[in-house]
């Protein structure tokens, strides 16, 4: 099975791909590690998300935030990048098998938003 990256275009974002079947979104997205982490905790009260835990790791370059939506579990991870920026990587899924791209699209797309 081959995976094929669709290139998104969101406003505030250089660039996204979501991975088809993978329940996986990344982009780059304006703002540092820090910033990014309260956006992405805003969107998950706004969305509904359950807050199950978070970590930082590399001294605050990569931070991760775990969530639970109904019967998905998400995973937001995000790293610094050069110039102002964070690389995210969204992840959604019920299980290790069955993703939900369009979930994770849907956080990372908010994100980007800011809300």
């Amino acid at each position: 099975m081959s995976l094929i990256l669709v290139p998104i275009v969101m406003a505030g974002c250089a660039g996204a791909t979501i991975g088809p079947g993978a329940g996986v979104a990344q982009g780059i997205v304006k703002g540092s590690a820090e910033e990014v982490k309260q956006r992405t905790q805003t969107v998950f009260q706004q969305m509904g998300i359950q807050a199950t835990g978070n970590s930082m790791k590399n001294a605050g370059n990569e931070l991760q935030l775990m969530g639970k939506l109904g019967d998905a579990d998400v995973n937001v991870t995000i790293y610094n990048a050069p110039k102002s920026t964070s690389n995210v990587e969204v992840q959604a899924s019920k299980n290790l098998i069955e993703g939900n791209k369009n979930l994770a699209g849907e956080i990372l797309s908010r994100i980007v938003r800011g809300s």
